[in-house]
């Protein structure tokens, strides 16, 4: 029996809620039962041990459990500014700490490591552990960024080439991203190749409009500097300001109060926090738009989940999106940063909208083949070629 070993700096049953976190529950929740099932991670509840190993269900899976470290739920999503602090570099501590106990077991019960992060590569290659790895963004693009990641780039490069020259197989979530490493290490090429993200069908699904007089579009993420969320409060505020109703659904840990320009649009603003997905697709099913206005994205699962909904989106031009995203089709994709063009796209696609000329069952089939059921076999199909 194979048996496959999740590394990752989150609480599988916390309340982080986010692309890397999904991909690891929704892992678990499909993952065939011919696998044994093991997950390294963080223990967010007062009562979950560190560096032992335990069992527990997960959406009627058994899994096995082993903490490197404690984290609370309130602060495991907390972006650090200081590297020393982040969640990243004390989950590597963890790992450095429990390396011989942990190698050991995973050693000797045949198991083959599945990463989210480069950063983690070390731990595999240093004991002669088989690994895939995958890379949820687009690496380090250049750009003003609110994490640490643009300040240590560095070591990101270091770890990607680490992982590159040792993993069994490296996806990317993003093609452009698939054909740059392509090109940047041709002596590997044949291990490296692109996966999409997703959206859990049996959550997301095709709801009608509920059409009034209100615009509502929603916002699920980060409110960070690469989202541009200055950039969503004055398209809110230009749509406001041409008397027309609107509302912002907003799902994520952030505080909006601390952006610039949310006092001219707090009265347009609903803060829902963190949400299950099952409570972010009822969410989503009340709203008429999605929107999403980042410099830079890998393949934004948020997006997924819209389109799933039936929703039509308005995103700006980063790398990627067209993959999803096709103009008068299941939304409209903004060239332009200028926000009174996004507005006015925006209040465009709200008018298609009344005139029934966006339907839901149809925007969702745009995105049917970004489930997990589809792009995990992938993965499983890498993991079944592989002798551990």
């Amino acid at each position: 029996m194979k048996n496959i070993c999740l590394i990752h700096s989150m609480g599988l049953f916390g309340n982080k809620v986010g692309g890397l976190e999904t991909y690891i529950r929704d892992f678990v929740t499909y993952c065939p039962n011919k696998y044994g099932l093991l997950f390294v991670g963080v223990a967010t509840c007062s009562d979950d041990p560190v560096g032992v190993f335990y069992e527990r269900q997960f959406n009627g899976r058994n899994v096995l459990l082993f903490n490197i470290m404690k984290a609370e739920n309130d602060n495991i999503s907390e972006a650090s500014s200081n590297i020393f602090n982040s969640l990243t570099f004390r989950f590597l501590l963890g790992l450095i700490k429990y390396n011989r106990k942990l190698s050991k077991f995973i050693k000797n019960n045949n198991y083959m490591v599945d990463l989210r992060r480069v950063e983690f590569s070390f731990f595999c290659v240093f004991n002669g552990i088989k690994f895939t790895q995958m890379l949820h963004g687009v690496g380090v693009p250049a750009g003003d960024t609110s994490s640490l990641l643009l300040r240590f780039k560095f070591v990101h490069n270091l770890f990607e080439r680490l992982a590159i020259k040792n993993c069994e197989y490296f996806f990317c979530v993003n093609k452009y991203k698939a054909e740059e490493l392509k090109h940047k290490y041709p002596l590997f090429d044949d291990r490296i190749g692109y996966i999409g993200t997703w959206a859990d069908k049996s959550i997301y699904k095709p709801i009608p409009f509920q059409l009034n007089n209100i615009i509502d579009l929603s916002f699920v993420g980060r409110l960070e500097n690469v989202k541009d969320p200055k950039l969503m409060f004055d398209v809110i505020k230009i749509i406001k300001n041409k008397n027309k109703h609107v509302r912002l659904h907003y799902v994520g840990p952030d505080d909006p109060s601390k952006i610039s320009g949310y006092s001219d649009i707090k009265d347009e603003l609903i803060v829902y926090g963190y949400k299950t997905a099952k409570e972010i697709s009822d969410i989503l099913s009340c709203v008429d738009i999605g929107i999403l206005f980042s410099h830079f994205e890998g393949m934004p699962r948020c997006i997924v989940e819209i389109l799933s909904v039936g929703r039509p989106v308005v995103t700006t031009n980063f790398t990627g999106i067209n993959e999803l995203v096709n103009d008068r089709v299941n939304g409209f994709v903004s060239k332009s940063r200028d926000p009174h063009i996004i507005a006015n796209m925006i209040i465009e696609v709200w008018g298609y909208i009344q005139q029934n000329k966006f339907e839901p069952t149809a925007i969702s089939a745009t995105v049917e083949k970004y489930s997990p059921s589809i792009q995990l076999k992938k993965v499983f199909s890498v993991i079944d070629s592989t002798g551990v």
